[in-house]
């Protein structure tokens, strides 16, 4: 019994090591992203399984950009980035896959100072952002009730803070670039952080998930 719980005790121990590890190389390779994300035409890939591509272009949205990140470490596979924008709104919509996931992101820039993110993928709550990046994650979520989220919470902002969306003032390269950038520079001005890895991927993306920020906001007043 002692030996078997010993040996559960190192194996708990080496995984979580193994990913403070691997969150302190992601982190250091992304705060480079140049080289990383290139961009591509690949119209193959537009006819996803998924549908979301016929979905994107039924509610308005124009493909922008097709991007190949990788940003993976220890090895040189491809995550597919598809950009798509829907000027009137001023929004983007962003389809990703990786190996058998794929996910989706609604973003809006608020007021050029802060900017929102409604995803569906928990992953992308695992690094803490600055605090001018809001993000919520809904895990799972289909792309119609994401967008729906995602405006629930804009019609929160103008109701209470008098913010709106605003158009962006540069290409999606750039601003996906500066949005690498900016995390993992916040992230690396943590006290720390290269010790937090582990914490963040198994307890920070979990008490965060299927949170709003109206949730998120307004249960912080209610502690004040």
């Amino acid at each position: 019994m002692g030996n078997g719980l010993n040996f559960i005790l190192l194996a708990a121990t080496a995984y979580w090591v193994f990913v403070s590890v691997m969150v302190v190389l992601s982190v250091r390779k992304m705060s480079h992203p140049e080289p990383l994300l290139e961009a591509v035409e690949d119209e193959a890939r537009l006819n996803d399984i998924q549908g979301i591509s016929n979905w994107a272009g039924e509610q308005g949205f124009v493909l922008d950009k097709q991007f190949d990140f990788r940003g993976m470490v220890g090895n040189d596979l491809r995550m597919a980035v598809d950009a798509w924008a829907s000027l009137d709104r001023k929004l983007f919509f962003m389809h990703y896959a990786f190996k058998d996931k794929h996910w989706y992101e609604f973003v809006s820039n608020l007021d050029e100072k802060y900017s929102l993110t409604s995803s569906s993928f928990k992953d992308s709550l695992t690094l803490p952002f600055p605090p001018r990046a809001l993000v919520q994650v809904f895990e799972g979520m289909p792309p119609g009730e994401l967008l729906e989220q995602h405006n629930k919470t804009l019609r929160f902002f103008k109701e209470q803070f008098e913010v709106e969306p605003a158009i962006a003032d540069k290409p999606m390269y750039n601003l996906l670039v500066d949005a690498i950038k900016d995390q993992m520079q916040h992230v690396k001005s943590l006290p720390f952080w290269y010790l937090k890895g582990a914490w963040w991927y198994f307890y920070r993306r979990n008490r965060l998930k299927n949170r709003s920020i109206i949730d998120l906001i307004q249960t912080t007043n209610r502690d004040q």
